[in-house]
């Protein structure tokens, strides 16, 4: 799931770092992965949906980020 997303901002994240690998890597710690759904047609993901609603996002920013960020 985490190289599907590497793969598709490929562009926004070619600025950070151009091994996609390595951007999934990095991001599958914040993501909650029991809130993604693939859709798959003979074998072939063609989508994913997310669900963040009042129970729970998709997915959180590492520690030092929303140190950053709140302080």
């Amino acid at each position: 799931m985490t190289g599907c997303f590497a793969e598709g901002f490929e562009k926004d994240f070619a600025i950070l770092c151009k091994d996609n690998q390595k951007v999934a890597d990095a991001i599958a710690a914040g993501l909650h992965m029991e809130r993604f759904y693939v859709a798959d047609v003979k074998g072939n993901i063609v989508g994913l949906l997310a669900v963040s609603d009042c129970n729970g996002r998709t997915s959180i920013p590492p520690a030092f980020h929303k140190e950053r960020i709140v302080g």
